[in-house]
């Protein structure tokens, strides 16, 4: 599977938008969405999230989706919390999968709760997405014009990590000392 392909079913994580309820159901539904969605992916290239209707397509995203939320990958920063969550929902749309087989064979009730888990899922790894764009606008010290700075939520994430490493490796060694003392002196 290539990479687009592949963080497109992973975005989509289940991908039933097109097909998972019904125009009533859905409605019914306090999740309001679109029948397709369209990302980035880290090419940078538009990809549309595939119908994951099958329970096999269904198996793909979830082995994608885990394997993304490993270190180095694309949802690496979901915390243990939302992995937890996570793995409920996936839990929960595996037991539908199971009982009806596929989502043309599912009642309403079924397409409403597989739906809703799908856009819980899909909401929690959107948040922890390092690909994600995040923009402050700031008003540098001396000026009154504002200054717009993005960057992806992974290179925050990343930035915040080595900055927590780089003062616990200064504190190393010196972190018992006395206050004004130089490790290893005599006092």
């Amino acid at each position: 599977m290539n990479c687009v392909m592949r963080i497109s079913v992973l975005l989509i994580v289940v991908g039933m938008l097109s097909g998972c309820a019904s125009p009533q159901a859905v409605r019914s539904s306090t999740t309001a969405a679109t029948s397709v969605r369209v990302a980035q992916t880290p090419a940078g290239k538009t990809g549309t999230f595939v119908n994951a209707g099958t329970r096999a397509d269904f198996d793909a995203a979830v082995q994608a989706t885990r394997q993304e939320m490993k270190t180095g990958g694309r949802f690496e920063f979901t915390d243990r919390r939302q992995r937890e969550t996570i793995n409920d929902r996936f839990a929960t749309m595996q037991a539908l999968f199971d009982k009806y087989g596929s989502v043309d064979k599912m009642p309403d009730a079924a397409k409403l709760e597989l739906f809703n888990d799908q856009e819980k899922i899909n909401g929690i790894l959107t948040h922890t997405d390092a690909n994600r764009l995040v923009c402050r606008t700031e008003l540098p010290v001396g000026s009154h014009l504002p200054v717009k700075h993005c960057r992806t939520y992974g290179e925050i994430r990343r930035s915040e990590r080595d900055s927590v490493n780089d003062i616990r490796r200064m504190q190393g060694p010196a972190r018992n000392a006395m206050p004004g003392v130089a490790p290893g002196s005599i006092h």
